[in-house]
């Protein structure tokens, strides 16, 4: 299916990257597991964004984080995979924005390393922080 998002063109296999994402494996670290219960309605439009490619919010690829002041965890990147190719790219990141913050989303061909044997690239929201909403001892990272 070809995707158009501002003036960008993808060719994605939505249903191979539903079926990747069913299947892979996720982290069980406490940093990944905070991410995994609260990122979905705590970044609905980012959500949307990525549901419009197949992808599971909740079932990142990799994710990078560190332990911050106040309960809070800050996500270096969170990158996603999406079965298919970039066509036409013109600008490095969207912007998406949540409430009164704004986070960027990279679109790209960066490896991540999975099971994905064709074509793919890759999605990644950059550096934002949620709380530690987890009912257990805050990590430190």
């Amino acid at each position: 299916m070809k995707i158009e998002q501002s003036n960008e063109i993808f060719e994605v296999d939505i249903e191979k990257t539903k079926q990747y994402y069913q299947t892979h494996s996720l982290c069980d670290c406490a940093g990944c597991r905070n991410y995994f219960e609260q990122v979905a309605k705590k970044l609905p439009n980012c959500k949307e964004f990525l549901s419009k490619f197949g992808v599971d919010i909740e079932r990142p690829d990799e994710i990078g984080w560190i332990s911050c002041e106040n309960n809070t965890i800050r996500y270096l990147f969170v990158g996603y995979t999406v079965v298919g190719e970039i066509i036409h790219k013109t600008k490095d990141s969207f912007e998406i924005k949540e409430n009164e913050k704004s986070y960027s989303i990279i679109v790209d061909n960066e490896y991540i390393p999975n099971e994905q044997k064709g074509k793919y690239f890759v999605i990644t929201i950059n550096d934002f922080s949620l709380p530690w909403e987890l009912k257990e001892e805050f990590p430190n990272s």
